[in-house]
């Protein structure tokens, strides 16, 4: 956990510090952003994801954990639902993979460093894909 936690703040100074230098405006992250999924690196559990993006800073868009809005999936470590997380792991992991185009959009800074975004794939919601499977259960903070 501290080492998450260390390499969550060096990546925010560093962020800062690019920016400052260079006044870079690719960093600048609103609700209006839209980014390009160049490459899933891989899927964690059913609702948390790493991928390359399509920009030319590999220090900022390299392994950058993602975060659907819309959906709540049960955790790994949850022995009672750990057949359902296990399914909506590898549900996501089908869909991310097999798709043609990934794009996030309304994109925010969420807890752990990670991006919250709504996700679509080859132009579908990703939250609309993961409820209809019943996998996973709604959420919207």
């Amino acid at each position: 956990m501290f080492k998450k936690l260390l390499y969550a703040i060096c990546s925010a100074i560093l962020a800062i510090l690019y920016a400052i230098l260079f006044g870079v405006s690719q960093l600048a992250i609103s609700e209006s952003t839209q980014l390009e999924v160049l490459k899933v690196t891989k899927v964690h559990d059913g609702d948390t994801f790493k991928v390359n993006l399509n920009c030319d800073l590999d220090l900022f868009c390299k392994e950058i954990p993602i975060r659907p809005t819309g959906y709540d999936a049960f955790e790994l470590n949850d022995a009672e639902n750990k057949a359902d997380a296990i399914a909506a792991r590898e549900q996501l992991r089908d869909l991310l993979v097999n798709a043609q185009r990934i794009e996030l959009k309304k994109v925010k800074r969420g807890k752990y460093f990670r991006l919250v975004a709504d996700v679509y794939i080859d132009n579908v919601k990703l939250s609309d894909i993961m409820l209809d499977t019943g996998l996973v259960k709604p959420y919207d903070k």
